[in-house]
């Protein structure tokens, strides 16, 4: 029975993880008149019965914003483990620099990550890109961004095999927050191979947010995967469903 209760657990926690589109549209603090902002989410889980199930997360954002520069770094890190045996092991690093135009309405980017997921049996991925990101429509109860980049991807994978290849990523998102303690997004992925756009993935998030005291809130979030081209005996089809409590500072 605890085996059953084991392998539930850790498949929930694949679900919620698998995805291999980082939406960093959900990061971004839309305000630049403060020059260092943050956040960070911690959870830790401890189940004792016939094993010891241990799991712990930390997601944590830093922006920095100078005149027309902002610099964005994150951290999203995951372990889980029964009693000495280390089950999941995930979580990417990112670096992005954006620099706005005099226009007010278009802004270049580059960016870096490194990911691991063993899952997914991706001992390392990595990511280099550049591209711009286009503001629709800016206005405090509503918000509209749009994008479009070419990245590098290198995947490089436990039994040391490797592929690398070139993506495009275009992109759309909006908030709609009509009051202090409510928001709602959405955001849209599409990331073809550049010279097979048969090869692609989606990846859609909707998520609310409502506050619940000050600088702490409540959030949900729906996350929708799809892989044309995944890994062998890998699904193409992934969602999930997350609950949780957000500090910000």
């Amino acid at each position: 029975m605890h085996r059953i209760l084991i392998g539930c657990i850790l498949l929930l926690n694949v679900i919620s993880n698998f995805a291999q589109v980082v939406n960093i549209e959900k990061f971004r603090s839309m305000d630049t008149s403060m020059s260092l902002t943050g956040k960070t989410e911690f959870t830790f889980d401890v189940n004792r019965s016939i094993s010891t199930i241990f799991t712990v997360k930390n997601s944590t954002l830093l922006q920095y914003s100078l005149h027309k520069s902002t610099y964005l770094w994150l951290a999203d890190l995951q372990m889980m483990q029964v009693d000495t045996v280390r089950y999941i092991n995930n979580g990417f690093l990112h670096f992005r620099y954006n620099y706005d135009f005099p226009n007010k309405w278009l802004v270049a980017e580059a960016f870096t990550q490194i990911q691991f997921n063993r899952i997914q049996k991706i001992l390392r991925r990595f990511l280099w890109g550049t591209g711009t990101r286009y503001i629709v429509f800016n206005k405090n109860e509503f918000k509209t961004f749009a994008g479009t980049s070419l990245m590098y991807e290198f995947e490089l994978y436990i039994d040391k095999t490797f592929h690398d290849l070139v993506r495009g990523t275009i992109y759309l998102t909006f908030n709609l927050k009509p009051s202090e303690t409510f928001l709602f997004s959405h955001t849209t992925y599409f990331q073809p191979k550049i010279d097979n756009w048969n090869n692609y993935r989606i990846t859609n998030e909707t998520a609310i947010e409502a506050v619940i005291v000050k600088n702490l809130s409540f959030r949900t979030r729906l996350n929708y995967f799809y892989d044309s081209k995944p890994a062998p005996a890998v699904q193409k089809i992934f969602y999930s469903l997350h609950n949780g409590i957000a500090y910000k500072f």
